[in-house]
């Protein structure tokens, strides 16, 4: 069995080191002398024979090595804290946790609601949210990550199981001063020369790669991913370009001065949205007690 040379008293010195660049600083964050900071760091590079942090000016700075241990370092202390808050919970009377995610361009809004409806009648089940990134249909539910998605478009898998939520509809944002926004609708064709803004370039399945720009043989001239949301909806603004998302995405921001929202196509775009579970779920399962539930939410 492998025994790992330094401690988890060293690695959380290790990272609050890198984020304060300043043993000092660090060493107060820690309620630790300095000294004593600066021992766990120098016992940490004895053991492993490397600099891990070099002076630059007045700063520490990591060095490449200590840029790779750092790297596994954050990702070892975040999954020790999600295990002792996930242990904390089953000794609350939780006895299992379902992670909820969605790949494309969904919103949460509803979600406090429906967690206040959820966890009165499941008591014994918790959600967490995780962020997703866009990846192949389904990976992050297959790999265990996630236990239900939130998901949109044609994809299927003989191992996933899918419950159909609402309909939604793409539709166009652009600045109110961008020539287009007189129009009654957007096309393809209408978007060949912009500078198009986007949450990912890898395309949502369903969303306007797949409904849109492939069916008309058309891309916009140049693309920006600028990955969250809100952060579209100000570049549109701002009229640095235009771009489409769902209905259920834009949310609050419909009602932003300056956003024109227009439909996609004379006869609109429309978007279905499904929980996804792994079909080998149990039906009393957690994961299908809750899309099951959710699926009873939105249809209110």
């Amino acid at each position: 069995m492998y025994r790992p040379r330094l401690s988890l008293d060293q690695l959380l010195t290790l990272t609050v080191l890198a984020e304060e660049d300043s043993l000092t600083r660090a060493a107060e964050r820690l309620h630790l002398t300095q000294p004593t900071l600066s021992y766990r760091l120098q016992e940490a590079e004895r053991r492993l024979d490397v600099a891990l942090f070099q002076r630059v000016g007045r700063r520490l700075r990591p060095t490449p090595a200590g840029e790779r241990l750092l790297h596994s370092a954050r990702t070892i202390l975040a999954e020790l804290e999600t295990a002792e808050q996930e242990v904390e919970r089953f000794g609350r009377g939780v006895a299992t946790v379902v992670r909820i995610g969605s790949r494309g361009q969904g919103s949460f809004r509803w979600l406090p609601g429906f967690l206040r409806d959820f966890e009165d009648r499941h008591a014994s089940i918790a959600v967490e949210v995780v962020a997703m990134s866009a990846n192949s249909p389904f990976a992050a539910l297959l790999d265990g990550a996630v236990d239900v998605e939130i998901a949109t478009g044609e994809a299927r898998h003989r191992g996933v199981e899918r419950l159909d939520l609402f309909t939604d509809e793409l539709v166009a944002l652009l600045s109110r001063d961008h020539p287009l926004a007189t129009r009654d609708f957007i096309t393809a064709a209408d978007l060949a020369q912009e500078t198009y803004v986007t949450t990912n370039t890898i395309p949502d399945p369903g969303h306007e790669s797949d409904q849109v720009f492939r069916p008309a043989r058309v891309m916009p001239r140049r693309l920006i991913s600028v990955g969250l949301t809100e952060a579209v909806v100000e570049m549109v603004r701002a009229n640095f370009g235009v771009s489409m998302l769902s209905r259920w995405a834009i949310g609050e921001y419909r009602d932003i001065s300056g956003l024109v929202i227009l439909p996609v196509n004379s006869a609109g775009t429309r978007i279905r949205w499904y929980a996804a579970i792994r079909r080998v779920e149990p039906l009393d399962g957690a994961p299908t007690l809750l899309a099951r539930a959710l699926q009873a939410w939105v249809a209110r």
